[in-house]
């Protein structure tokens, strides 16, 4: 059974389109007033096709076939995930066989199809930029223990100092502590820069990146549009926390065989049109999200199997 996270609803029927062996397209025609869709399902010759939806009606035939059944839009996104769901396992048939499909990351050349499996990582600039801005770090961090920590040790102290100026002992006691005070505001300081620091690159981020998500696997990463994951921003940011490997269905866009940071030394106006490849590829690398001889992909479906 496949659980389904991302799915490229428009690269998946471009890309069934372009085999031989038929297409399934759902056309909803919504009534916006009384939220209800009429719907007809189309499919040319596909074989092994026909049985494998009814709900009340078949939808999917070997030849054209309209239905005027009405439908409610709960119904309508129903169909049209297991409509979506059923076609991306049409892909996987019959791309085994194909000779420009592989599952081997490693082996894939640019503008292959491939199917692998792999752990990952998955960014969200867009939630990491709202969740590292001032605010939220004074919501989360404000009253750490560190500043539990030091306030504690300010208060051991306090009844010491005026004897540390005439006793030895207490003298190196109360400037051990005081040592103690500086090392936990040092991590303190630390903490708060790197988080400033995480701040400025997400917002950098999302401002060239636009909306895009970023899934990071072994020697590859994908590029995913927001509207296409099934899942919300909550969801997405708890995802990391599963042991589970993904599944990752797409394209082969290219594979990085270049550094872009000596070009921009010798960079002149005329290179204008490399900037955004350019930063894209700098911003990564710099994160560990990009290496060289990575594929990135281009992402049909992305699931847990």
């Amino acid at each position: 059974m496949k659980d389904y996270i991302y799915l490229d609803e428009d690269l998946l029927n471009s890309t069934l389109a372009q085999l031989d062996n038929g297409l399934i397209k759902s056309y909803l025609n919504s009534d916006e007033q009384t939220g209800t869709s009429s719907d007809k399902s189309t499919v040319n010759h596909s074989k092994g096709v026909d049985n494998f939806l009814q709900l009340g009606a078949k939808y999917v035939k070997e030849v054209t076939e309209e239905t005027g059944m009405e439908l409610t839009n709960t119904q309508v996104r129903a169909l049209d995930y297991v409509l979506n769901d059923y076609a991306v396992d049409v892909l996987l048939e019959k791309i085994e066989d194909f000779e420009n499909y592989t599952n081997e990351i490693l082996e894939s050349q640019e503008g292959q199809l491939i199917n692998f499996q792999s752990d990952f990582s998955l960014y969200d600039f867009s939630l990491i930029k709202e969740i590292t801005d001032d605010t939220m770090i004074q919501i989360f961090f404000g009253d750490s223990s560190e500043s539990a920590e030091v306030r504690e040790l300010e208060d051991k102290i306090k009844p010491y100092k005026q004897q540390a100026k005439k006793n030895p002992q207490i003298k190196a006691m109360v400037k051990e502590i005081e040592t103690q005070i500086k090392e936990v505001k040092k991590k303190q300081s630390e903490a708060a820069e790197g988080f400033s620091v995480v701040n400025k690159a997400a917002i950098a981020a999302d401002k060239f990146l636009g909306e895009s998500l970023f899934v990071r696997t072994d020697s590859s990463l994908a590029l995913c549009k927001r509207e296409c994951f099934r899942l919300n921003k909550g969801q997405l940011a708890l995802l990391t926390e599963t042991s589970r490997k993904i599944n990752v269905l797409g394209l082969v866009t290219a594979i990085k065989t270049t550094t872009h940071e000596d070009q921009l030394k010798t960079f002149n106006t005329s290179d204008m049109n490399q900037i955004p490849s350019m930063l894209t590829d700098i911003f990564l690398s710099s994160f560990k999200m990009l290496e060289m001889g990575d594929r990135i992909i281009t992402p049909i479906a992305i699931f847990f199997e």
